[in-house]
């Protein structure tokens, strides 16, 4: 952690160190200090969709699922490649039972390319069933 605030102290218009400590504080389970560095990274620059898309996962972890779709969809709009992002937009809608939105994400998601393409279609097979 400490790496992460000197690096912060030197340069605090990096997003991505507010995003890397944030990684760090949730793997020691510190989930409300990990979204408040999400959220930092998102003040010092907006159109850094790893900043969305982390504090997605967080809040997804949470159960505050209407906010963790809100956040993945913010992070697809700035990197519409990112097929992480699609499909774990898409398993929160399938815990919300929004099954016609996620399985729309899921089927994004199926790429010949894809390295989420299998995990994705498993996820639309529970959506269709």
């Amino acid at each position: 952690m400490a790496d992460y605030d000197k690096a912060i102290e030197l340069d605090s218009k990096r997003a991505d160190s507010y995003v890397g400590r944030g990684i760090a504080y949730e793997k020691i389970g510190d989930i409300e200090r990990a979204i408040s560095d999400y959220n930092a990274a998102i003040d010092v620059d907006a159109t850094y969709s790893d900043g969305y898309l982390h504090r997605a996962l967080a809040c997804h972890r949470q159960r505050h699922l209407d906010q963790a779709i809100s956040d993945y969809t913010k992070a697809i709009e700035l990197d519409r490649t990112d097929e992480f992002a699609h499909v774990s937009r898409g398993l929160a809608y399938l815990e919300k039972f929004e099954l016609d939105q996620a399985i729309g994400d899921l089927t994004s998601a199926i790429q010949p390319e894809s390295k989420m393409r299998a995990m994705a279609y498993e996820m639309r097979g529970l959506a269709l069933v």
